[in-house]
């Protein structure tokens, strides 16, 4: 039982399941393959029509996969539907080794350390919704929030109760000094502490310029300023690790699922950092596990006008001060690294205003059929650079969306 927290407690994660799922052994067949010490590349796409909905049928010939702009010879495709057996012939030998999903498991992260209370209330009513519609027998739903130091996972529909009495108990720990009336944004922050930026310095030393009970004008030094600058950052970066440290393990725990896996980050979204090594491992377990990071993002839960909701200014996601905006481009900005997270993945960055159990059933609905393309890379240095990926699908009369992670790092001897 989760017990009501006034701070977040940040500590490692622990996987606590509420319903045990059976030991799986490891299949040779989900062993990564290499040849001439080149390993195999699986893409995870996702292809939808102008209404969001999966596009089914498609074939091998069908798809064409760019590395860094040159193309690859596919060694393995494989066409998956969760529900229903796909078309004869519409499978090759590939990883997943079969056209039917095994089952599904979609994991929730509830990032409660970058969520505020009121936050967490409005996205539970979301999470309930799903839990009620994903009432297949063959459906497994986990919960995580890396703030409290929870995991808890069940089997639907028996364990749904169970799920609920966790979810009601989770909140948000985003308080009054991280929220969006803070005279200092977590992403100023950053930007004053980290990047050294002298513009954004003087930004925030301004906002600090008010009249004291003499009428004399006072303001916050420039040190002031700063200091207040690495205490905000400070802050943030270790509640960002530990949200990355929760996807990370996550994402390990979801590689040894049967079936088709599906991870969620519920969130406002966090800095970008690239520099924090939990952004690389997050990439990794993503694609070693073959499961995109979809984001959820809370910030477009609120009930104002976007362009009312954040008073303060803060800069672009260039990380510049040329760039600097007020409302909401400057609200998005602080949610970046969530974001690059997302799309490096291939996953859906979901921002549907005040819609958020609409942005989960989206989500479900595109896990519900997909493809899995392998290929053996022609660039064979194994140099850990970032290898940017490219997928395209035959041209149609329908208007197509094709969704698959945005690169990879290349293994290191």
């Amino acid at each position: 039982m989760l017990r009501p927290m006034a701070r977040p407690l940040v500590v490692p994660l622990t996987v606590v399941l509420l319903v045990p799922l059976p030991g799986r052994a490891q299949n040779p067949s989900d062993a990564p393959t290499f040849r001439a010490r080149t390993e195999l590349v699986v893409v995870d796409v996702v292809v939808t029509d102008g209404t969001g909905h999966p596009v089914e049928g498609l074939r091998r010939e069908d798809f064409r996969v760019l590395e860094d702009g040159k193309g690859q010879d596919l060694a393995t495709f494989e066409a998956v539907t969760f529900g229903s057996t796909a078309a004869p012939g519409a499978v090759e030998p590939g990883p997943a080794g079969s056209a039917r999903a095994e089952g599904r498991t979609i994991a929730i992260v509830f990032d409660d350390l970058h969520l505020r209370p009121m936050d967490a209330e409005r996205l539970k009513p979301a999470v309930r919704e799903l839990l009620e519609a994903e009432s297949d027998a063959r459906t497994k739903v986990a919960l995580i929030a890396p703030g409290a130091g929870v995991a808890s996972m069940g089997q639907l529909p028996g364990s749904r109760r169970d799920l609920e009495s966790v979810l009601d108990q989770l909140q948000g720990y985003v308080g009054p000094d991280g929220g969006p009336n803070s005279p200092m944004s977590e992403q100023e922050a950053y930007e004053i502490h980290d990047l050294r930026d002298q513009q954004v310095e003087q930004v925030v030393a301004e906002r600090f310029l008010h009249k004291d009970l003499t009428g004399y004008e006072t303001s916050q030094s420039r040190a002031e300023v700063r200091a207040k600058a690495a205490e905000i950052n400070a802050e943030r970066a270790r509640h960002r690790e530990s949200t990355l440290d929760a996807i990370g393990k996550t994402l390990g725990f979801l590689a040894g699922a049967k079936g088709r896996r599906t991870l969620v980050l519920a969130s406002r979204g966090f800095v970008y950092d690239s520099r924090l090594d939990g952004y690389r491992k997050a990439i990794e377990a993503s694609r070693r596990a073959n499961v995109p990071i979809h984001l959820l993002d809370a910030r477009t839960l609120e009930g104002a006008r976007p362009e009312m909701s954040t008073p303060h200014v803060t800069t672009s996601d260039l990380g510049s001060a040329a760039h600097r905006a007020v409302g909401s481009a400057g609200r998005f900005a602080e949610a970046e690294g969530a974001t690059h997270v997302a799309l490096d993945t291939g996953g859906l960055v979901i921002r549907k205003g005040n819609d958020p159990a609409g942005g989960l059933r989206l989500i479900a609905e595109a896990s519900r059929s997909y493809y899995l393309l392998g290929y053996y890379p022609r660039n064979e240095r194994r140099d850990g650079k970032w290898r940017q990926l490219a997928v395209e699908v035959a041209k149609s009369q329908d208007k197509r969306e094709v969704r698959a992670r945005r690169g990879y790092f290349a293994p290191v001897d």
